[in-house]
């Protein structure tokens, strides 16, 4: 327990808040310490900065991005080692809380964010500074797409259903395609399992809506408290809801910053085939949750994606 901690009680514990990469793990970490006035944590900073100083909660991208995995292999993603996968399993023991929250966001908008900081990264800029340009993200995409959307798939399951045995790659997507896929497999090793319970579920796309995110926020104060994390934001005294005053203050001063390149700024486009695997995909992981693992607060999120990817997603001219 963290009693030194401003806010805290002393029996409060630390969430960890998983989600793949570009997911918007920032804007929530903005939004955490806005709220409770502690520090909410990122497993790959500093020291100082990093879960182990009994932040809120704390960011991580397992089972995404293994440094064994990634580091060697491949020069163009070396920055990836500080994302690297440090099991939260150790770390259950002393003072993380047993529940987990996990961040989705719409894969068409996950993929290019993450491509788009390590674009940021290779080049030492200054992360969502810049868009890459619009032939370097057709590049990558098609160099990284088996191996990104297995992980994003990866990353709700292990985190949902507490394992990876016997996961195997995303419907659509075999990892062992090619050398490459083989080396960047993104995937933890087999029977690796954890003690956390998913208890919510976090859309980017409800926490950035001006609609669905006061109503989360107030949520996301509801389970902070069950950990003991205080969060004080009263009600107003003419007995309003502060929650989306405080929303517009945080996200819309996290989003007034645009990325910008040389090209203008676009709309990352897939091929018409990798659409078909984006939705092969997401039909695998809805029927999972519908059927075999059933959990109700993930599959609407997941049949908006799959609907959204089948008739809005942008497709390479042909």
């Amino acid at each position: 327990y963290h009693p030194q901690q401003q806010g805290r009680d002393s029996i409060s514990t630390t969430i960890w808040v998983p989600g793949f990469p570009g997911s918007g793990s920032e804007l929530f970490r903005k939004l955490i310490s806005a709220m409770t006035g502690l520090p909410a944590g990122d497993i790959y900073e500093s020291s100082t900065k990093k879960c182990s100083m009994y932040p809120a909660t704390c960011k991580t991208h397992c089972p995404f991005l293994q440094p064994s995995q990634v580091c060697p292999s491949d020069r163009r993603l070396k920055v990836g080692c500080k994302k690297a996968c440090e099991q939260p399993v150790s770390y259950r023991e002393n003072y993380f809380d047993e529940n987990s929250w996990l961040l989705l966001r719409n894969p068409k908008n996950a993929l290019p964010s993450h491509e788009n900081w390590v674009y940021e990264a290779h080049r030492s800029m200054t992360t969502h500074s810049q868009q890459m340009p619009q032939s370097a993200w057709r590049k990558v995409r098609d160099k990284n797409f088996r191996a990104s959307v297995s992980g994003w798939a990866n990353t709700i399951k292990w985190w949902t259903l507490g394992d990876m045995t016997n996961f195997g790659a995303a419907a659509g997507v075999t990892a062992g395609d090619n050398e490459r896929d083989a080396r960047l497999n993104f995937m933890p090793p087999p029977r690796i399992q954890h003690p956390y319970n998913t208890s919510l579920i976090i859309a980017y796309e409800h926490l950035t809506s001006p609609i669905h995110g006061p109503r989360l926020l107030r949520r996301i104060a509801t389970e902070l408290s069950k950990a003991n994390i205080r969060v004080p934001i009263r009600e107003l005294e003419d007995g309003g809801d502060p929650w989306p005053c405080f929303w517009a203050q945080i996200v819309l001063n996290s989003n007034s910053t645009t990325k910008r390149s040389s090209e203008g700024r676009y709309v990352p486009s897939f091929r018409r085939g990798q659409q078909d695997k984006l939705v092969a995909m997401l039909d695998e992981l809805i029927d999972r949750y519908t059927i075999a693992s059933p959990r109700a607060d993930i599959v609407p999120i997941l049949q908006y994606y799959r609907e959204d990817i089948a008739s809005n997603l942008k497709l390479d001219a042909t």
